[in-house]
C-alpha cells in the first residue's frame, strides 16, 4: 500500500469512525518487526502469517463473519 501500512490504515479507519471497529484481517510475512508486533499485540484485529493455507483463511473469515 503506497504511503500507508496496515497499522496506518487501521488508525485512519478508527479516526474516521471511532465508534465502529473496522472489519480487517491483517496478512503478514513480516510481523516479527518490533513495532509491528507490538501493534498487533494491542489491536483486536486477526492476523494470518504467511504462508497460510485456504483452511486457515476460511476459519478466520468464518469467525469474523460470526462476530457482532
Amino acid at each position: 500500500m503506497p504511503g500507508l501500512d496496515g497499522p496506518g490504515l487501521y488508525r485512519e479507519l478508527q479516526q474516521r469512525d471511532p465508534n465502529r471497529r473496522p472489519r480487517l484481517l491483517f496478512i503478514s510475512g513480516s510481523s516479527s518487526a518490533q513495532a509491528y508486533a507490538e501493534f498487533l499485540a494491542t489491536t483486536p484485529v486477526p492476523v494470518l502469517e504467511k504462508p497460510f493455507n485456504l483452511d486457515d483463511l476460511c476459519r478466520v473469515v468464518e469467525r469474523m463473519l460470526a462476530a457482532p
